[in-house]
């Protein structure tokens, strides 16, 4: 038992520090740009740890993730806009998505580069293009028409900046491990 909570506690710990990585990312260095009046395409790097919790901690633990970032972050800074739950399961989503289409893709163990890359897309496709602007639509009457092509444009290019940014860091993380446990 005691490997478990030593486990459940490295989780909690990397969890809490990649949900306060999210918070720094999104509400304060991304932009939005505005459609009708309303800042509805945000820009920047604030879902890549909550990806990073799913991917490395798994659905469950990257959708508390996803969660508490958004929900704290929303506290720490609104960005002048009102609340929206459904918002907040969408930050969830980002965690959880990635840590399921991982398990997928895992071979020997460790997952391959495909596998992160179309775990990413598949988040960024479900979360970003589809359920962001629906529920924008939804509650605010952000008109589809011109929310969607903006965004399918700021995901052509993110998707990939995404992908190289996280094959990059976990490539960088396996090879610290390695040195570290060579060193013992």
């Amino acid at each position: 038992m005691p490997n478990s909570s030593k486990f459940r506690l490295t989780s909690l710990v990397a969890g809490a520090l990649l949900a306060a990585l999210s918070i720094i990312a999104t509400r304060f260095l991304s932009f939005q740009l505005p459609i009708a009046g309303i800042g509805a395409v945000r820009i920047g790097f604030g879902p890549l740890p909550i990806i990073l919790a799913g991917l490395l901690l798994g659905p469950l633990w990257g959708g508390a993730v996803g969660l508490v970032a958004d929900l704290l972050g929303f506290f720490i800074n609104p960005m002048g806009g009102a609340y929206i739950p459904l918002i907040t399961v969408i930050s969830g989503l980002r965690g959880v998505i990635p840590g399921l289409v991982i398990k997928a893709f895992q071979r020997q163990g460790k997952p391959h580069s495909l596998g992160i890359v179309i775990a990413i897309a598949l988040t960024q496709v479900i979360t970003a293009l589809i359920l962001t602007p629906l529920v924008l639509w939804w509650v605010l009457s952000v008109p589809l028409i011109a929310n969607v092509p903006i965004r399918l444009v700021t995901q052509v290019v993110l998707i990939p900046v995404y992908s190289i940014i996280v094959l990059s860091m976990l490539k960088s993380m396996s090879l610290l491990r390695n040195s570290v446990v060579s060193d013992r």
